[in-house]
């Protein structure tokens, strides 16, 4: 009962940064979950490579954390490993030729 009387002596503001602060925080909780999952299973579908392409382009390849929350089955490192052969892929398609 106290802690809701001490909520209730918070600003407005300041429920809604407590509130963000408990979403992001359930927001990495599902991400790991989501990762725990995906490690079992490192195969990338068709639709999570067309969706990881829109978000490079769309977003650049700087924030991989960022990236791997839009593809939200893979984890930080399979979004760079999978980038990174993307690449490297393109790059001998340009050779090639």
């Amino acid at each position: 009962m106290t802690q809701i009387a001490k909520l209730l002596t918070y600003t407005l503001a300041e429920n809604f940064v407590i509130l963000q602060e408990i979403l992001v925080i359930l927001h990495e909780i599902h991400i790991l979950q989501l990762n725990n999952e995906a490690a079992k299973n490192d195969r990338w579908t068709q639709e999570e490579d067309v969706l990881l392409d829109c978000a490079y382009k769309q977003f650049g390849a700087t924030n991989y954390l960022a990236l791997s929350f839009i593809v939200y089955s893979k984890s930080p490192a399979q979004v760079y490993q999978r980038l990174r052969y993307l690449r490297e892929r393109a790059q001998s398609k340009v050779l090639s030729k």
